[in-house]
């Protein structure tokens, strides 16, 4: 008998091909803690893969890693944390995937007791995240949601389901309701939040621009070590006493936190 080995990119092409476009929710409920240190995460229709998700008791570490072959290439839609890693940005309900473009593969923090400011999501409850699958063969782009929850202790990641339409084409389904962070307008606060820093590079001062009340802000340098913290509501900064080089900008608004990378030269 012939075995037949079909690639996930087939799998897909002929599922989307053989059935209307619809919005796919699966219940995963996989755990990654001490005793289940890795996995990998795959839904019903592929074949392989997607995302790998680890547990690192020293220094108190969870990832989630997005996969790279020949036949996709999957990342998480995230923001720089400094010394080189991202989190990932947590999705209000019923978000929907426009405008959100910065998505990394590799590596992404939901935890790290080394980078304090990342606990968006330990003892949270349930939250969003969003993530992209690009296929090189076909070009053809795949957004996915996730429905996460990292207990109080940091030291277990649940994957509770997934969300993602049947259709490739460049299809960006909207989450659930099930989070735990639900904006009280009713609107998407995500993309109701415009953030800028210009200009990029920068010398003697940067201007933010935010449509929102400045309460605070905050620069690091790509390593994590805070270099300046002001409590005013000035959207003007002086530049000219940091060192040429690249830093992150923090800022602590009416509508939340949201950082942006700064270049000095």
């Amino acid at each position: 008998m012939k075995k037949i080995l079909l690639s996930t990119f087939v799998i897909l092409s002929f599922f989307v091909q053989t059935t209307k476009a619809a919005l796919v929710v699966e219940n995963l409920d996989l755990k990654v803690n001490a005793a289940n240190p890795s996995l990998d995460l795959k839904f019903s229709n592929f074949a392989a893969g997607i995302f790998q998700l680890n547990y690192f008791a020293v220094p108190g570490s969870i990832s989630f890693i997005g996969k790279v072959s020949t036949e996709f290439s999957s990342t998480v839609l995230a923001e720089p944390i400094g010394g080189g890693n991202y989190a990932p940005i947590r999705l209000y309900n019923n978000t929907d995937f426009t405008n959100l473009n910065t998505y990394i593969r590799n590596p992404i923090f939901l935890h790290n007791n080394n980078l304090t400011f990342t606990n968006n999501f330990k003892g949270k409850g349930n939250q969003y995240i969003g993530t992209r699958i690009v296929f090189p063969m076909s070009n053809d782009t795949m957004y996915v949601w996730f429905l996460i929850n990292v207990n109080a202790a940091g030291d277990e990641l649940s994957i509770l389901k997934a969300g993602y339409d049947d259709d490739l084409l460049n299809v960006r389904p909207i989450t659930g309701g099930d989070g735990e962070n639900r904006p009280t307008t009713g609107v998407n606060e995500f993309n109701s939040f415009n953030f800028n820093v210009y200009p990029q590079p920068a010398k003697e001062s940067v201007q933010i621009e935010l449509n929102a009340d400045l309460k605070s802000y905050s620069i690091y340098a790509l390593n994590g070590q805070l270099i300046e913290e002001k409590f005013n509501s000035n959207t003007t900064i002086s530049t000219a006493h940091l060192e040429k080089g690249i830093y992150i900008l923090e800022v602590n608004s009416s509508k939340g936190i949201l950082r942006r990378k700064m270049i000095i030269e």
